[in-house]
């Protein structure tokens, strides 16, 4: 059987709990996959041991959570970029450094094509946006990592980034994992037996025990 990996973070700062835990345990399973699920921690200097973590169990697809005041709606990050710019220290009270991976590309472009995804999301007429700036915290710094891993395997893995807002709302809720199960059906068609690196551009959770 094929497997998914699922990601999200354990809270940070004032966020008393992270809305991708709660997320990412209501997305439903998937016939004739495995998910696995994981929270990373919000470390620069623990997060590449999840990643590897990841990675050490041969994934066929990985779609990665991450939260951020920034937007009202479900955002796609079509890059990482190879370096920390958060002026905000981590859960362990540290900063991030100038270069996360030497020697490695200045950024990289997500394995998944996010054109087939873009479309599906308008054709549910769901809530998203989507940027080239993942941003500079720890979120950018595990995806980098991932795209590192993901890119050299062969086949590549197909490898996303989904950032999401806190939201207010019951109906909030649903959208946002409405349009999370569309992204992730995406990534599962994507994860095909040829899956190329192209680099182109449910129910409510509220209430959901988080993840152990």
């Amino acid at each position: 059987m094929r497997t998914v990996h699922l990601t999200c973070f354990d809270a940070f700062g004032a966020l008393r709990e992270n809305p991708t835990r709660a997320l990412v345990a209501a997305l439903p399973e998937t016939p004739g996959w495995r998910t696995i699920r994981t929270v990373l921690p919000t470390s620069y200097a623990r997060v590449g041991a999840g990643v590897d973590g990841l990675f050490g169990q041969r994934p066929d697809a990985l779609l990665m959570f991450g939260y951020t005041s920034q937007t009202d709606r479900l955002r796609l990050e079509h890059l990482a970029r190879n370096r920390d710019g958060s002026r905000r220290p981590d859960n362990d009270g540290r900063l991030g450094r100038p270069v996360i991976l030497a020697g490695a590309a200045p950024a990289y472009p997500s394995t998944v094509d996010l054109a087939p995804v873009l479309l599906a999301l308008c054709a549910r007429k769901a809530p998203f946006t989507y940027s080239t700036d993942a941003g500079g915290y720890v979120c950018n710094h595990s995806y980098f990592l991932a795209l590192d891993r993901a890119r050299s395997a062969s086949p590549a893995v197909p490898c996303l980034f989904v950032h999401i807002p806190l939201p207010r709302s019951s109906s909030g809720w649903r959208e946002i994992s409405r349009a999370a199960g569309t992204v992730l059906a995406c990534i599962l068609r994507a994860a095909g037996p040829h899956t190329r690196v192209v680099g182109r551009l449910g129910r409510n959770p509220a209430g959901e025990q988080p993840l152990s």
